[in-house]
């Protein structure tokens, strides 16, 4: 059982009078999920204008269910009330139900013009979850309903996305083709309302399986393993305490590189398409400890609101997406050869360019739960 301080951590409310929910952990489950390679080749693959995402053109879709491993996402009520899959012990005589939930995600290409498409982006969630209050005083599990639709312009090479003309950050949908190595912008994320571009790793290509049926690609099943390529986040974090809404824990030692792990959006793309195959999911904010890094030394560390590009629109944490169904070709297509030696690096130097006056913050942060 996870164990719990004794009192809700503080609650951002700097944006619209809403309180905000934590980041949770992504990388742990991202290694969890992902099996050792079959596979990992690089060189030249066929692949059609990969350079403008062909394939993201009017009626284009990828809808995503979220990753179980972990349980179910967490929930923020409009009254700030944060709900987490944590199980309270059962009174005599009486026998709680365990936290249950589920989340899904859909984007869908309205329009495009050049680089421009317009986008419908829809998170549902619904569940049974317990609070603070509930947990420490045995009481039964809030039940939750969710859903929210936001039309967004999206630049299909940045990733930059725009809600009613007000920038939202970058999104983490998709991530060019054909990476083999690099850094790349993989997401944004907002320390005190400040944006902060999030750099990624890029991992060498590999076959992954995902377990279940597999993705509904194109009007067919296209079962796994997925030949993919990982971007694990190298940016953002918190110190040596740190909390998940009322979770609490301590005593990180900073000092060793195995416990200072990278924060931000995260994800796995298909190699010929650059779609992605597991993402990360929004960030609802909530404030925290965050610190600035540098060779494992942190400093500046301040308590303070962090959240993801979207999370003030869906309420919700710990969550973590896998691709359910669409209707874009995972395969390689007929077109332009192009091989896939540096192109991260080369990604690299353009997304420099289009962040230039963007606010750098490095962090880094310890995201585990304590346990009891």
């Amino acid at each position: 059982m996870r164990g719990i301080d004794e009192r809700l951590g503080t609650l951002d409310t700097t944006s619209k009078g809403r309180q905000r929910l934590p980041p949770f952990f992504l990388s742990a489950l991202i290694a969890l999920l992902l099996l050792p390679p079959f596979a990992c080749a690089s060189g030249t693959v066929t692949v059609s204008n990969a350079s403008n995402y062909p394939w993201l053109i009017t009626g284009a879709f990828a809808s995503y269910q979220y990753a179980t491993l972990g349980g179910p996402p967490a929930h923020v009520q409009p009254n700030g009330t944060v709900l987490l899959d944590v199980q309270p012990v059962s009174p005599i005589g009486v026998s709680l139900s365990p936290p249950k939930g589920t989340a899904n995600l859909t984007w869908t290409v309205l329009g495009r013009s050049g680089d421009m498409v317009s986008l419908n982006v829809t998170f549902e969630s619904s569940g049974c979850e317990y609070s603070q209050q509930e947990f420490e005083y045995h009481l039964p599990c809030t039940q939750f309903e969710f859903r929210q639709s936001i039309l967004l312009s999206v630049n299909v090479t940045t990733g930059e996305s725009y809600a009613g003309g007000q920038p939202q950050g970058r999104l983490n949908f998709w991530a060019p083709p054909l990476l083999d190595g690099g850094e790349l912008y993989l997401g944004s994320a907002f320390v005190g309302g400040t944006r902060v571009d999030s750099m990624g790793d890029v991992g060498m290509p590999q076959m992954v399986n995902f377990g279940g049926p597999g993705v509904n690609s194109s009007g067919k099943l296209v079962p796994p393993p997925y030949y993919v390529y990982q971007v694990s986040p190298t940016t953002l974090g918190v110190g040596e305490s740190y909390k998940y809404a009322w979770l609490n824990a301590s005593g990180v030692n900073l000092n060793n590189p195995d416990q200072i792990q990278g924060l931000g959006p995260s994800g796995s793309y298909d190699y010929y398409t650059g779609l992605g195959v597991y993402i990360s999911g929004p960030e609802y904010p909530i404030s925290q400890t965050v610190c600035d890094v540098s060779n494992n030394s942190l400093s500046d560390c301040r308590y303070i609101a962090f959240g993801t590009a979207l999370g003030s629109f869906f309420y919700t944490g710990e969550a973590s997406f896998l691709l359910d169904s669409t209707n874009i070709s995972l395969t390689p297509t007929q077109g332009q050869t192009q091989s896939g030696a540096n192109v991260g690096l080369v990604y690299y130097a353009v997304s420099a360019v289009v962040a230039v006056g963007v606010v750098s913050v490095v962090v880094v942060r310890a995201r585990r739960k304590s346990k009891k």
